[in-house]
């Protein structure tokens, strides 16, 4: 069946976000949310999802061999254009484990970039920033 040009398919995951990149995370939870405000001050609210979308967001300054790593994977998934598995190492059992062939399904996350830019700040001889975020895909 063909699809409309505006369609987004979706996206096969094949590969595993390496492990050493995990520590340098903070995730984001949010329930998206209807907002009506009326004239006289009243508000109606209605949550549009059961389940809250997950986001990840690099908060640690990482090192020139992650930088690399990181680098090399965001070009091999071309972006936030395909997805990938990370695993949650909260969720994981036993916890803090990880399965680089993405065989193990208990804490494993479907997920892309969020931007298809990639950028760096240098803050220090040996250490960097990157505002990089994954969000959880269905």
């Amino acid at each position: 069946m063909p699809t409309s040009p505006g369609n987004v398919l979706s996206s096969v995951a094949t590969t595993v976000l390496p492990a050493s990149l995990y520590t340098a995370f903070t995730e984001v939870l949010t329930y998206d949310a209807m907002l009506l405000t009326y004239k006289n001050g009243e508000s109606e609210r209605n949550i549009l999802v059961s389940a809250p979308r997950r986001l990840w967001r690099y908060t640690k300054r990482l090192k020139p061999s992650q930088h690399a790593t990181l680098v090399a994977f965001f070009r091999a998934r071309v972006g936030g254009l395909q997805a990938f598995y990370f695993y949650n190492i909260l969720e994981t059992v036993p916890r803090f484990t990880t399965d680089p062939t993405g065989v193990a399904t208990v804490g494993r996350v479907k997920a892309r970039f969020v931007s298809p830019h990639y950028e760096f700040t240098m803050d220090s001889p040996v250490r960097g920033n990157v505002p990089l975020e994954m969000i959880e895909c269905a």
